[in-house]
């Protein structure tokens, strides 16, 4: 299957393709397009609450902004969360993917935006 995925890929970019194929690829294009037209980019840091230390952060968390979600909200958030049983859900009898402290931040009624650009 990867082999396929691969020469499908290749095919499309030789072809001249501007499809994005992979999150990174989007990320590129919208990073890109934001610099040009003076646009601020922000993304949620999503693994960062895994990785960071907060005692010497690697972010610029004092140009960090937060959003408040309303009940509605919330309820479409974890609906959504919910969709992705593969990740929460453990079918085997083993841990979920996902560890239950990582799904905890998805719980919280505000989330957090860093600056790209």
């Amino acid at each position: 299957r990867r082999r396929r995925r691969r020469r499908r890929r290749r095919r499309r970019r030789s072809a001249g393709s501007v499809t994005p194929n992979t999150t990174s690829e989007y990320s590129s294009m919208a990073k890109e397009i934001c610099s040009k037209n003076k646009v601020p980019l922000f993304a949620s840091p999503i693994w960062l609450w895994n990785w960071d230390n907060p005692k010497d952060p690697t972010f610029p968390f004092s140009e960090a902004f937060s959003f408040r979600f309303d009940a509605d909200i919330m309820r479409r958030k974890q609906e959504g969360i919910n969709c992705y049983t593969s990740q929460i859900q453990s079918e085997d009898g083993y841990r979920p993917v996902l560890p239950t402290t990582f799904l905890e931040h998805f719980e919280r009624q505000v989330e957090v935006f860093l600056p790209v650009i």
